[in-house]
């Protein structure tokens, strides 16, 4: 398909589903569920969230050597699919120990696609627009995550993960429609 082409094909409906899926596993969300689940006093998720964000933000530096080498769409997907794999991993682990690596895990690869994915917004969406589309795809999605999570913390719901399970699904679903839409879009970096 020609660059032209895509011009006005950004799926937004898409990026808003991503912004849900990651408000399902949010700090506040993490914190609650290794307290209940694992017995985390409330003082260890301090030290777990200061490094479950700092490995994202340096992991993010290794974007542009991916996007060169395999391009804006398999940079987007690849880390995004194994850090909602790794999230769906972390309601089953046997201890918090386990618990806190599979998130350290998840979140190193979780933001490699955030650099990729605002090259493919300038890419497809016309310049007026680039703005707009980077803030309602995610700020207004990513609202009703509170209220999808509080609803899903309670009862049988709460003990199986369900906000974290809903958003591990999410996800790839998100990866396989956005993989449908550009894999034969040249979406090379460069």
């Amino acid at each position: 398909m020609p660059h032209a082409q895509l011009r006005g094909r950004f799926p937004a409906g898409l990026s808003a589903l991503d912004a849900l899926s990651g408000g399902l596993a949010v700090q506040a969300v993490l914190a609650w569920w290794f307290a209940h689940r694992y017995g985390a006093t409330v003082t260890q998720p301090g030290l777990v969230f200061f490094s479950a964000n700092l490995l994202p933000a340096l992991a993010q530096l290794t974007a542009p050597l991916l996007a060169r080498r395999r391009g804006l769409l398999a940079t987007m997907l690849l880390p995004h699919t194994a850090a909602n794999l790794l999230l769906a991993c972390i309601p089953f682990a046997p201890d918090l120990a386990s618990a806190v690596v599979l998130l350290l895990l998840r979140q190193t690869v979780s933001k490699i696609d955030v650099p990729a994915r605002q090259a493919l917004t300038a890419a497809v969406v016309p310049s007026p627009h680039r703005t707009a589309a980077a803030s309602l795809t995610s700020s207004i999605a990513v609202s009703a995550a509170p209220i999808t999570t509080t609803t899903l913390l309670t009862g049988t719901l709460a003990v199986l993960g369900a906000p974290l399970l809903l958003g591990a699904v999410l996800g790839p679903g998100y990866d396989l429609a956005l993989w449908r839409a550009y894999r034969d879009a040249p979406l090379a970096e460069g």
